[in-house]
């Protein structure tokens, strides 16, 4: 009997919210690219639904589920809209998806990508290179559920709680690489952290210890002495470099912090 190809359900919660499915070839054709194809989950609600069973990583009781969508609609409304949006899930996702009378979850036997699962898994590993660079933006970024207070605050909890896992990743990837000589890898590490949180003081500081230490590359030092130029002009010469790059960090990081969320996190390197 030939075996079917698997399809795989991928499901993106950080940064902008996407779900879709990722098609295998056809075993007459093993090596073609897999297909694309986005879900458009027909309500908000429903959509929800999914989300929250995704990042659990078990079963749920109906009963919650019903309480956390549908928190201001008596018990049974809530169970009669829980049972409409998994027919219409079902229609969709039925192999990916694991119901009972009793409970609700994705199928584990099934092949199902949750971008928040696999950030937490590699950061379990130590893999801070694959970890973060899941890390596109913060959880369920852009999506609300208006009519249920209760479901928002699961998402602020979980956002705060991977953003904190986030952070602490870049910081310690930053430390990586320049403990490694890695110092232009260490300083793109530290502006995009700054693209995902402008007002992180703690990484401003860092970024700037990063610059202020001796450049032996020919295009890292371009980059300096262009920025020395659009800041004090472009007669400054090898002293102003000189004293750029032997600034004391702190006695400056409050001022250029404000600068630079001012100026965007790309030019975190503008030292005053």
């Amino acid at each position: 009997m030939e075996t079917q190809p698997v399809h795989t359900l991928t499901i993106r919660t950080l940064g902008t919210t996407v779900i879709a499915l990722r098609l295998a070839p056809p075993n007459d054709a093993p090596t073609a690219t897999p297909e694309i194809r986005h879900v458009k989950v027909e309500t908000r609600t429903t959509e929800a639904l999914l989300l929250y069973l995704a990042c659990q990583g078990r079963p749920v009781s109906r009963d919650l589920l019903a309480e956390l969508l549908w928190p201001e609609r008596i018990q049974e409304q809530a169970r009669a809209n829980l049972r409409l949006a998994l027919h219409r899930l079902r229609r969709q996702l039925d192999p990916f998806l694991l119901v009972t009378r009793q409970s609700v979850g994705l199928n584990p036997n099934a092949s199902i990508d949750v971008d928040a699962v696999e950030f937490e898994t590699h950061l379990a590993a130590g893999q801070l290179t694959l970890a973060t660079a899941l890390y596109r933006g913060d959880f369920l970024d852009g999506f609300y559920l208006d009519d249920s207070p209760t479901f928002e605050q699961w998402a602020l909890l979980e956002r705060e709680r991977l953003r904190t896992l986030a952070l602490a990743a870049w910081q310690q990837r930053i430390e990586q690489l320049n403990s490694a000589g890695r110092l232009q890898s260490a300083i793109d590490a530290a502006q995009r952290l700054l693209q995902l949180d402008p007002l992180h003081e703690l990484t401003h500081r860092h970024l700037m210890r990063l610059l202020a230490q001796p450049v032996k590359h020919t295009a890292l030092r371009a980059e300096v002495i262009l920025h020395i130029h659009n800041e004090h002009g472009a007669g400054c010469g090898i002293k102003a470099e000189r004293r750029w790059l032997g600034v004391k960090c702190d006695r400056h990081s409050s001022s250029t912090s404000r600068r630079v969320a001012s100026k965007g996190a790309e030019k975190a390197f503008l030292i005053t």
